[in-house]
């Protein structure tokens, strides 16, 4: 029986099952046992790049072309919006020109948050709701 964060691809007339555990042997990063459970402000991050006007919504590219041109006074923030970038850019595998979450700023702004956050999962279940999009009809294409 399928879960709900499982997915079965027919391969060679076989069914292969994708759980998060492959997923995990692919990219070796692995569920933390302990999560922390802590509210995450991203509002410090956001007023340090947009000043007083915390903006809701904001592309990837966007943000990318302001942390290019943004001159920090502390290296460790640059880090952050670096990191920032690269999980949602890199890890998630985002289109440049799609929402940016700003949810993420308050998770690496957070080094507590950041250590003890469950990407893993995270990561798998965005998998898994892009997957979702793109092959919405595509088993009726190929039958």
């Amino acid at each position: 029986m399928l879960t709900p964060m499982e997915y079965v691809f027919p391969v060679l007339g076989k069914n292969v099952h994708f759980t998060q555990n492959e997923f995990n042997i692919v990219i070796g990063l692995w569920p933390t046992r302990v999560t922390l459970e802590k509210d995450c402000d991203n509002k410090r991050l956001q007023t340090l790049l947009f000043g007083s006007e915390n903006k809701k919504i904001i592309t990837c590219l966007e943000l990318e072309e302001i942390f290019k041109n943004f001159e920090f006074t502390n290296d460790e923030d640059a880090v952050k919006i670096a990191l920032a970038l690269f999980i949602e850019i890199v890890m998630v595998g985002k289109d440049k020109k799609t929402q940016f979450d700003m949810d993420i700023l308050g998770k690496v702004d957070d080094e507590e948050v950041f250590k003890n956050f469950d990407w893993s999962t995270f990561f798998y279940t965005r998998l898994l709701n892009s997957l979702k999009i793109i092959l919405q009809g595509k088993k009726e294409a190929y039958e």
